[in-house]
C-alpha cells in the first residue's frame, strides 16, 4: 500500500509540473510571439473626435475610455500578461509592454517597437520619447532597453549578480527628455541624465508604485500603494496643502485610501498656468480618484476583481500635462587651432643662404711607437750522477739492539689479611 502510493504521488507530482511548465512558459511564449491577434486600431483622439482625457489599461490588453466600458483597444489576452502602455504626441496611437518584454504598437504608433522576449515575468514600465520615434523599457532588476532614438543615459541593477531582485517600478523622463528617474519598490529614486535629486522615500517594503514629475523638472510625486502622494522639490507644497488639514481646494484630500496595497498608478492635474494644482489615481478595479482640483470622471470597464494597470492622460484641454517640444542637442563649435600649419615652405633668395665653410682636413699627428720584444735565456743544469751517494750511518745508534724480554713472571708474595690494617 506505502508502494502504490508512493508511486502515485510522484506520477501526480511530475504532471501537475508538467502543467506548471505549459501554463508560465509555453503559453506565453505562444501568446506574445503571436503577432495576428493585435490589431492595429485606431486611437479616438484630437482630430478624430473628443479628446482623450483619462485612458486605463488592464492586464488583458484592454485600453479603456473615461465614461466607455467599451475599450478602444482590445490585445485579447487570455490571461493577465499586460504590464504599461504610453500613448503618441498625437494621441492617435500607443504603445503596449507585456511583462514578457514583447511591445504592440496601435493607431500611428512606430510599428517598428516589437521588443524582446525574456521569458520572465520581468519587464514593469515603457515610455515614449519626445518624439515619438523611440521608446524606454524598463525591467524589474533596473536595466533600461531603448528602442528607436531613445538615449540610455544609464540604469541602477538591484541586488547582485547571483541573487538579482525584482525591484523596479517606474520610469519618468525628464521635461528635456535628456534624463529619467527610475523608481524601486521601497521608494528610491534614482536620477539619471539631467534628472535632478530632491529626495526619496524608504518604507522597508514592497508598496511604492508611482512618480510623476512637474512639468518645469523641478520636482516630484510619488505614490504608495496606500493611495498615499509624497511630495519632493516644488511639489512638496501642494502634497501637503491637500492633506486633510491643509488650505488647497478640493473635495478629495491627500490620505490614504485604502486598507491594503490597492493604488497602481497617478497622473498629474494642471491647471491653465500649467501648474499641478491635483490629481489622478488608479486603483486596481480600475477607479479613478480625483484629488484636489482635479475633476470627477466615470472611468470605464471597471472590475470585480484587481486587473488594471495602468493610466495615462490625454491632453483634452487642462486635464493633462502641456506637451513637451522635443529638444535639439546644441552644436558643438568647432575649435579654433592653435597652431597653424604652413602647407607651402617659403623658399629664401640665394643671397639669405649662407654658404657653409668647410672644415679643414686633419692629420694625424702621433706615431705609433715600436716595441722590442726581450729575449729570455734558459738556465741549464747539471745532470744528476750515475750512483747515488750512500747514506752514513748514524753514529748515536747502539751497536747491540734493544734488551730482552723477560722469560719468567716475577714471584709475587701473598700479604696476610691482618696486615692491611
Amino acid at each position: 500500500m506505502i508502494s502504490i502510493t508512493r508511486e502515485f504521488f510522484i506520477y501526480f507530482s511530475k504532471i501537475i509540473g508538467v502543467c506548471l511548465l505549459a501554463v508560465f512558459f509555453i503559453t506565453p511564449i505562444v501568446y506574445s510571439q503571436d503577432s495576428t491577434h493585435v490589431e492595429r486600431e485606431e486611437i479616438d483622439g484630437p482630430g478624430e473626435g473628443s479628446a482623450l482625457g483619462v485612458l486605463t489599461l488592464n492586464a488583458l490588453g484592454q485600453i479603456y475610455q473615461e465614461a466607455d466600458d467599451t475599450p478602444i483597444v482590445d490585445l485579447e489576452f487570455p490571461f493577465p500578461l499586460a504590464q504599461a502602455f504610453d500613448i503618441t504626441t498625437s494621441e492617435n496611437g500607443a504603445v503596449i509592454l507585456d511583462r514578457f518584454g514583447l511591445l504592440y504598437t496601435t493607431g500611428d504608433a512606430d510599428s517598428s517597437f516589437q521588443g524582446e522576449m525574456v521569458g520572465v515575468n520581468i519587464l514593469r514600465d515603457v515610455e515614449l520619447s519626445p518624439s515619438g520615434n523611440g521608446a524606454y523599457v524598463l525591467s524589474g532588476f533596473g536595466a533600461v532597453i531603448t528602442y528607436g532614438d531613445a538615449v540610455n543615459y544609464g540604469a541602477p541593477y538591484f541586488g547582485t549578480l547571483w541573487n538579482p531582485m525584482d525591484a523596479a517600478e517606474d520610469l519618468e523622463l525628464t521635461p528635456t527628455g535628456l534624463g529619467y528617474y527610475i523608481l524601486d519598490c521601497l521608494g528610491g529614486v534614482h536620477p539619471y541624465g539631467d534628472a535632478v535629486f530632491y529626495g526619496d522615500l524608504f518604507l522597508g517594503f514592497d508598496i511604492v508604485r508611482d512618480m510623476e514629475v512637474a512639468p518645469a523638472g523641478d520636482g516630484y510625486l510619488i505614490l504608495d500603494g496606500f493611495g498615499l502622494v509624497h511630495g519632493f522639490g516644488s511639489l512638496e507644497g501642494i502634497a501637503y496643502d491637500l492633506t486633510p488639514n491643509g488650505p488647497a481646494a478640493g473635495a478629495n484630500r491627500n490620505q490614504m485610501h485604502y486598507a491594503w496595497d490597492h493604488a497602481r498608478d497617478m497622473e498629474l492635474h494642471l491647471n491653465a498656468a500649467n501648474n499641478v494644482d491635483g490629481w489622478y489615481i488608479l486603483d486596481g478595479f480600475g477607479n479613478v480618484l480625483n484629488i484636489g482640483a482635479a475633476a470627477p470622471i466615470v472611468p470605464g470597464g471597471v472590475a470585480e476583481f484587481d486587473i488594471f494597470v495602468d493610466l495615462e492622460m490625454g491632453v483634452g484641454g487642462s486635464t493633462g500635462p502641456t506637451p513637451v517640444p522635443s529638444v535639439e542637442p546644441t552644436p558643438v563649435p568647432t575649435a579654433t587651432p592653435l597652431y597653424v600649419i604652413p602647407t607651402e615652405i617659403p623658399t629664401l633668395p640665394p643671397t639669405l643662404i649662407p654658404t657653409a665653410t668647410p672644415y679643414p682636413s686633419i692629420e694625424p699627428t702621433y706615431e705609433v711607437p715600436t716595441y722590442e720584444i726581450p729575449t729570455y735565456t734558459i738556465p741549464t743544469f747539471p745532470a744528476p750522477p750515475d750512483t747515488p751517494t750512500p747514506l752514513s750511518e748514524p753514529e748515536d745508534l747502539p751497536e747491540e739492539g734493544p734488551s730482552p724480554l723477560p722469560t719468567e713472571a716475577p714471584t709475587v708474595t701473598p700479604i696476610p689479611p691482618g696486615d692491611l690494617e
